[in-house]
């Protein structure tokens, strides 16, 4: 929408939080100071230009002064009647916080599929980065903030130091572990950058098998958009049996009659883990929505791999 135009009737949809956030302002132009609200978020430029101007008022105001003021300070931007749509757009403001949230996380949600699409279009270094980076934003703005007092802080510290902290991480190799403060910890993207064969497919297949042996109920999902469910599965069978995975190509003749039996323990015991391969969805959008899914699902603990990024 260009800035000057008239709002769109379109917005004021229910699920729409511009509408929501901005008769929570209107109304109440002290909220403007209750948490950060940045007018990149917003769609309208209109609801963009009042939210830059409320950002930057140095005391309280009341309505009738917030719309003066607005109108004086850009004349031609906000009619009466857009005042108006935006008084009777919402019945309250005790969601206020609510729709906030849901506002920002909206927007990054957009700037990822965005960066996702740019990268899909042209697999540059600095689209990837871009990508990445519009990932850790979406992911930071749909987790819930919390506040703590310094006391708060100490006081939990010092519980730690008497009883030990809650230990969440998911389990693979001693090493890794201990780089990692306890294992791959809950919230974390990690991102394994090395150039083509040297083994980062390999190492992904091996990490699956290191947490499920240690941790047998946990959830793990692995996103190829390279190699298929079959390839990766027989990667799999490889790392339970020792047999080397060029033999799964034609079992029967390759296979000796003791290694048939050991497959065949191996594949009953990968199969009742709660282990899933996902070779069709090469969408990160579409690949962010089953995570999603899957880690509300998960009881005891989720692992998402993807493999790889282009």
């Amino acid at each position: 929408m260009n800035g000057g135009n008239k709002l769109d009737k379109k917005l004021y949809d229910p699920s729409n939080p511009e509408p929501h956030v901005m008769y929570g302002l209107y109304t109440k132009p002290e909220l403007i100071k209750s948490e950060w609200i940045d007018p990149k978020w917003f769609n309208s430029q209109q609801y963009a230009a009042v939210v830059a101007y409320m950002n930057k008022l140095p005391g309280d105001v009341d309505t009738l002064e917030l719309q003066d003021g607005f109108d004086t300070a850009h004349p031609g931007v906000m009619s009466a009647a857009d005042w108006q749509y935006i008084m009777t757009s919402d019945f309250g403001t005790s969601r206020f916080d609510w729709w906030v949230g849901k506002l920002k996380r909206d927007y990054f949600r957009s700037q990822l599929i965005k960066a996702a699409q740019a990268y899909s279009e042209e697999p540059s270094e600095d689209n990837l980065t871009a990508m990445m980076v519009a990932s850790q934003n979406a992911t930071a703005a749909s987790q819930t903030v919390t506040e703590s007092t310094i006391a708060d802080l100490a006081a939990d510290m010092e519980d730690k130091m008497i009883h030990g902290a809650a230990d969440n991480g998911i389990k693979t190799y001693f090493t890794l572990n201990n780089i990692l403060g306890g294992g791959l910890m809950p919230g974390r993207l990690l991102t394994i950058g090395a150039r083509p064969g040297v083994g980062k497919s390999a190492f992904a297949v091996n990490l699956i098998i290191e947490a499920l042996k240690q941790q047998p109920e946990l959830t793990i999902d692995m996103f190829s958009l390279e190699m298929s469910n079959a390839e990766n599965y027989n990667r799999l069978l490889a790392c339970k049996t020792g047999i080397s995975a060029g033999k799964f190509i034609n079992p029967q003749k390759s296979l000796s009659d003791a290694e048939k039996v050991e497959v065949e323990k191996a594949g009953n015991v990968l199969k009742d883990y709660r282990l899933q391969l996902y070779d069709k969805q090469v969408e990160l959008p579409q690949i962010v929505k089953t995570m999603r899914q899957r880690a509300a699902e998960a009881e005891k603990g989720y692992l998402a791999i993807v493999d790889y990024l282009d």
